[in-house]
């Protein structure tokens, strides 16, 4: 029994100048490092920062052509989109009359002319 407590306190110890080793060996590391971790976490903030300004900036030039694109580019566009949209109507009944009755459009009276809207 005598041994087996000496055997414990044998490996107590051992582990005690262990754990003394493994604790120099980490304030070691972060007093090495920690000073440089930090200037980086600093160094990263500080450009975060100037990044989130510009972005604030980017987004109040950006704020009025995207209203003149919404209110005057986008409608312009969809009035468009209709004329072309009437236009293949049109031609599409006009080629559907041709696939029916070819000789109705060699007979028809010609057509008025047309102003088309600029």
């Amino acid at each position: 029994m005598l041994n087996d407590t000496h055997e414990a306190i044998v490996s107590a110890g051992l582990a005690a100048d262990e754990v003394a080793r493994l604790a120099k060996s980490t304030d070691a590391l972060v007093g090495e490092r920690a000073p440089q971790t930090l200037a980086k976490m600093e160094d990263a903030a500080e450009r975060f920062g100037k990044a989130s300004d510009e972005l604030a900036k980017l987004a109040v030039a950006l704020e009025a052509p995207a209203t003149e694109v919404s209110e005057t580019t986008l409608p312009d566009i969809q009035e468009t989109l209709q004329n072309l949209n009437e236009a293949t109507r049109s031609l599409e009944q006009l080629v559907e009359e041709a696939r029916s009755s070819p000789q109705g459009l060699i007979s028809k009276p010609v057509a008025k002319d047309r102003k088309v809207k600029e």
